[in-house]
């Protein structure tokens, strides 16, 4: 669990294992992920196509996430891919996202 401006939250990586171990997960998983972003893939069973969400570090900088001494500016790939892997899950899965 994390907390995130006051609201607990599961960890992502906690969310993708919980998906993966639903019978409507036909797959989740990441289909790229460098220093500049990353991009998940995920179908629900049922669902007529796989869906993709990619978010960049462009994006990252956009949003405020990255500034000096932290683990965006470290870690910035990693953390990408922790957004779009959520935000995916928001939208495939939106009943398991909190």
């Amino acid at each position: 669990m994390h907390e995130i401006k006051g609201t607990p939250k599961l960890s992502t990586l906690t969310l993708i294992d919980l998906v993966k171990q639903r019978e409507d997960c036909e797959f989740l998983s990441a289909v790229s992920a460098d220093e500049t972003g990353a991009t998940w893939e995920a179908k629900r069973k049922g669902d007529p196509s796989a869906c993709r969400v990619a978010y960049t570090t462009a994006e990252a900088y956009r949003d405020g996430r990255i500034r000096p001494g932290s683990a965006w500016e470290r870690h910035p790939g990693n953390l990408c891919s922790m957004v779009a892997a959520r935000k995916l899950i928001a939208l495939v899965w939106p009943e398991v996202d909190q």
